[in-house]
């Protein structure tokens, strides 16, 4: 069944975007609401929180965040790893408080600027603000060879053993524990954060793959890290896709082995296709499930 996801590796999955610098406006962001499914875990929900017309003016959340390039040095891959951070308000680089971390990693063929693109700094903005999420680091890195064999190309090596490190020692307010850290992607990057997520428990808290064909062998190395590690130890798991995706089957596959396997997961079906237009529809929806996770000041 895992011959469906041989051919998607040679396909771009998006246009490609500029790499020197984030769009300077994103397009509008229409939330869809996530539809009845039937999640193998039950679903995370947020009590109803203030307006941001509600909150008191001088609260630091309703200044916005800001983005910043970042250019960290990498023997791995043997030239620098660069990207963006989007730092939410309130943050401080050397603040005792901590801020939790959730890294987003692009589609095949596109660059670190395309989650920008999609609206997530907008959006994130807005759901700080009036307290639907806690204020979240997000860190968007470049892939720069993303037609290389994933198990061949180092850029999980590079993500762990390099850019996180390189993160928290530069921004000490970004928290290091495995509880406050996110992985998630679009396409090849969702396809990345299930690899990582999977195969390396107790890395991160939560793992999202939106419109995420699994790579080529991911079932064995799957199978040989549950006699390693207990479905307990997984990280949370949110899986979804577009009912017209061009890799709906492989994803329902890979959905339907989980469940075989018992890792609980979110799974979610969408109109859309595998597109932007369906991730920027669904990007408040990433955002609320990884803040429901991921311990942070909402009061």
């Amino acid at each position: 069944m895992w011959l469906v996801v041989l051919g998607w590796l040679v396909y771009a999955c998006v246009p490609a975007l500029p790499v020197a610098a984030p769009p300077e406006t994103a397009a509008t962001l229409t939330a869809t609401p996530l539809p009845a499914g039937r999640p193998a875990t039950p679903t995370a929900t947020l009590a109803p929180q203030p307006t941001a017309a509600s909150i008191p003016q001088d609260d630091c959340r309703l200044e916005g965040g800001r983005v910043e390039p970042f250019s960290q040095p990498s023997a791995v891959i043997g030239k620098p790893l660069r990207g963006y951070l989007y730092l939410p308000p309130c943050f401080e680089p050397n603040s005792e408080q901590t801020f939790p971390l959730v890294v987003l990693l692009h589609g095949q063929s596109a660059d670190a600027g395309q989650w920008l693109g999609l609206g997530l700094a907008e959006t994130a903005d807005r759901l700080i603000a009036e307290r639907v999420i806690p204020p979240l680091v997000i860190a968007l890195p470049y892939e720069e060879y993303s037609l290389r064999n994933p198990y061949e190309s180092g850029y999980d090596l590079a993500l762990l053993e390099e850019f996180l490190p390189w993160l928290v020692g530069e921004y000490p307010a970004v928290c290091r524990e495995v509880a406050c850290r996110a992985l998630g992607g679009l396409s090849r990057g969702g396809g990345w954060a299930l690899m990582i997520g999977l195969t390396r428990p107790g890395r991160f808290a939560a793992i999202g793959g939106h419109s995420a064909p699994p790579f080529y062998g991911m079932e064995s190395r799957l199978t040989i890290g549950l006699k390693e590690n207990s479905a307990e130890s997984f990280p949370a798991v949110y899986l979804d896709v577009g009912e017209k995706d061009r890799y709906y089957r492989a994803i329902e596959e890979f959905h339907n082995r989980l469940a075989e396997l018992g890792v609980p997961h979110e799974w979610r079906v969408n109109p859309g296709a595998h597109d932007e237009d369906y991730w920027r529809s669904q990007v408040e929806n990433y955002l609320r499930w990884y803040g429901s996770i991921l311990p942070g000041m909402i009061e």
